[in-house]
């Protein structure tokens, strides 16, 4: 069987494991019976999905020879990925609600608590927060997305350290009424340092390096929040 995957699923043991990032040899057991019962996976034994070779990425309970993943059909490998986030989510959901983040120093809590009660001191509204964490960006493509989901309602990217620059900063988007899922600049925020910006989740945003020849990084606080 090849290594070396971005993800690996195991059938026999609901499993799946994403081998890249910094969650690289995470594995969650999938507990949902009815999505391993699907026809389609009853013969699979395991899956290591983009690997560098790709004719070995499926293998088969029976004599079949392994496949790559296309020639399986066996559907889009985000069903498998998207079921890791969720596990993955509520797993970093409880060790925030347990207070039990790996590392983080008691000046680091004490931040993140200043942080937050600002925000609904600011914004006369209650938030438990899902969590807080300092970022690195350097020069990128464009990424527009937005992280609105169950546990995330409103955020704050407070800027910390970095070379001053109109296209150093956030952009805001619009949907493009004209082309269908693409997305136009409408807001425009620069990079200062201690600025910060609060945002509802649902609006969709993009770091703006992507604009600016500068290749130096920059040092930002982000966190997230759930309103209750």
């Amino acid at each position: 069987m090849a290594t070396n995957s971005n993800w690996t699923v195991v059938f026999e043991d609901k499993c799946v494991i994403k081998n890249t990032g910094a969650e690289k040899g995470t594995g969650y057991v999938i507990n949902d019976d009815a999505f391993w019962a699907t026809t389609d996976f009853q013969n699979i034994w395991a899956i290591q999905s983009g690997t560098s070779n790709s004719s070995d990425e499926v293998e088969y309970k029976d004599e079949t020879t392994h496949s790559s993943y296309i020639d399986a059909n066996l559907g889009d490998i985000s069903q498998f990925s998207d079921k890791w986030d969720s596990v993955h989510l509520t797993e970093l959901q409880s060790d925030w609600d347990n207070d039990n983040v790996d590392g983080e120093t008691d000046a680091e809590k004490h931040i993140a608590d200043h942080i937050r009660k600002k925000c609904s001191e600011l914004y006369n509204k209650k938030f438990k927060e899902r969590y807080c964490a300092y970022t690195m960006v350097a020069r990128t493509t464009p990424m527009v997305h937005k992280d609105l989901d169950d546990y995330t309602s409103h955020q704050i990217l407070l800027y910390i350290r970095g070379d001053e620059s109109l296209h150093r900063g956030t952009g805001f988007y619009v949907k493009n009424k004209n082309t269908k899922d693409t997305y136009e600049l409408n807001t425009h925020i620069g990079f200062k340092e201690n600025r910060a910006i609060f945002w509802e989740s649902s609006s969709y945003h993009s770091p703006l390096m992507w604009d600016d020849k500068n290749q130096s990084k920059r040092f930002s606080i982000l966190a997230q929040y759930k309103e209750i």
